[in-house]
């Protein structure tokens, strides 16, 4: 029985690990990055919000479950945002590509200013 639990839970673990694996070795577009992410997030929100839905309706009835459903959501929008904002300042200062582009205005090669 502890055997197969722990094969199970390998089983189950070893997409976290391939994923790290692949992520670590290759370079994936943003945009396609954004949308595993945003696929993934949603999947895991639905999986929570059957679960404990059911037991909320179960225990509390219809009205407390959607009043909770709807203030976790609300919760978790706000905390979404004003993490993405905190994220956001503090990575201010440009990166990479960004550098050179205001190094070279800075230094008066306007190439980059006619090709943009």
């Amino acid at each position: 029985m502890i055997i197969e639990s722990l094969i199970f839970g390998l089983i189950a673990s070893s997409a976290l690990v391939i994923g790290a694996l692949v992520g670590g070795r290759f370079t994936i577009p943003k945009r396609v990055l954004a949308g595993m992410l945003a696929f993934a997030a949603g999947a895991l929100i639905t999986a929570l919000t059957f679960e404990l839905f059911e037991e909320s309706y179960h225990r509390g009835g219809i009205w407390r479950a959607a009043l909770g459903l709807l203030a976790g959501a609300v919760v978790f929008t706000v905390l979404s945002q004003r993490l993405d904002r905190l994220a956001e300042g503090t990575h201010r200062q440009p990166r990479g590509s960004e550098t050179r582009r205001r190094r070279r205005r800075r230094d008066g090669d306007g190439t980059l200013d006619r090709v943009r």
